[in-house]
């Protein structure tokens, strides 16, 4: 029987081309293995359990330590790996988004999104809620309000001094001035404090009038609006997505089609009317660069020009398809094929790696080397094998 000899696939990995039609030195499937640039084939080491069980299904290692996603929970795997702390239950099942930004950190898995602050060890929503029930209003005689016809909305802050978005409870006539009486407080939590905004007698825009805790079950609003304008009213807290990052003071969240961004400097809180671009097929990454945001979407990789997300230009820096989620943010002191003047993005393509620099110049680190199908989901991580820095993307098939 004459035996084929079959040779190593020095030349890199194809996923792209039909079996019977491989090019010479490819393969369609390389596990276990580390390549050179020289083509070189090198076992890589085995893997080490670190639990056993089922449903696990996103990692993160953060400020706030090991962060996992089993079933519909967010556990934390430090200090005692053995005994994996429950942080959060996410409501659903679903891959998870983290980033860090400002010392927090943030995530969301399409149904929500939460922050875990910097000097706290829990995980709470992303942006601060209005209680279920609303304070019933009645006028009342004592105060020093002038007589007309007053506006009343309401918001609440919490310890961190963020705002919730405004409601407005309606319409109080005082014929013979007096105040503005709150009943029916809801002081189920006590670290929150009520804002009242007032028109002035018979205006449009509402001011800050008064401030008191919510430990109050009632409160007579006595006090002219004189304060600061309100600021949050039509506004809501960002939405659930499959991808999360923070950038000059704003959170973005990609979902689906849409890019959401929160308002400038209130990065919990978007105006879900303007705050949003919407691109082709489902967003697939989103990084910050100094130049802009990188988004990709089914024509590419975009890169939106300036600080403003409401004035950006959009400017494609790649037409080459990408996997979803594959994308990582590099530092300057990371050596691919020259040293990077400054910090970069890297993600996986149909064409292998590529590096967008911090400007948006884009280049392939490994085009003939790796023909890869981006139709699953991709997580990349940088690690070291041999004393050599290595970028490894872990796969999910949509198959």
């Amino acid at each position: 029987m004459y035996r084929a000899p079959i040779a190593l696939p020095t030349g890199g990995l194809d996923q792209i081309s039909n079996p019977l039609a491989m090019p010479d030195g490819y393969a369609s499937s390389v596990e276990n293995v580390v390549i050179s640039r020289e083509g070189v084939i090198m076992r890589r080491q085995g893997r080490t359990l670190l639990q056993a069980g089922h449903d696990f299904h996103s990692i993160a290692e953060t400020n706030h330590g090991l962060l996992v996603g089993k079933g519909p929970g967010l556990f934390r795997f430090y200090p005692d790996i053995n005994a994996p702390e429950l942080i959060l239950n996410l409501g659903s099942i679903g891959p998870i988004d983290f980033t860090s930004y400002n010392g927090h950190t943030y995530l969301t898995n399409g149904y929500d999104v939460w922050w875990m602050p910097a000097t706290e060890h829990g995980a709470r929503q992303c942006g601060v809620s209005l209680p279920d029930r609303l304070p019933a209003m009645v006028a009342h005689p004592d105060g020093a309000l002038v007589a007309g016809t007053y506006a009343v909305a309401l918001s609440v802050v919490d310890e961190h001094g963020e705002e919730s978005p405004a409601a407005v409870l309606g319409q109080v006539e005082l014929p013979n001035g007096g105040g503005i009486q709150l009943t029916s407080i809801d002081g189920s939590d006590m670290t929150l404090t009520y804002r009242v905004y007032l028109t002035p007698p018979d205006g449009d825009a509402l001011y800050l009038s008064e401030s008191f805790s919510a430990a109050f079950s009632q409160y007579l609003v006595t006090r002219q609006p004189d304060g600061a304008i309100q600021a949050t009213r039509n506004l809501s807290r960002l939405p659930g997505g499959q991808f999360i990052r923070g950038m000059n003071g704003r959170i973005y969240v990609a979902s689906g089609d849409t890019l959401w961004f929160s308002q400038a400097m209130r990065p919990h809180l978007c105006n879900q009317a303007h705050n949003h671009i919407r691109f082709v097929g489902d967003i697939r990454f989103i990084e910050p660069l100094t130049a802009g945001l990188l988004v990709a979407d089914d024509r590419g990789v975009w890169m939106l020009e300036g600080t403003d997300p409401t004035t950006a230009r959009q400017r494609l820096i790649s037409p080459t398809p990408v996997m979803a989620g594959s994308s990582i943010r590099v530092p300057a002191t990371m050596t691919l094929r020259t040293q990077l003047p400054s910090a970069a993005v890297i993600w996986l393509s149909a064409d292998g790696y590529m590096v967008a620099t911090d400007i948006g110049e884009t280049e392939s680190l490994n085009q003939k080397r790796a023909k890869v199908s981006v139709d699953g989901r991709g997580k990349t991580v940088i690690t070291e094998h041999q004393g050599t820095t290595q970028l490894v993307t872990l796969i999910t098939s949509s198959t």
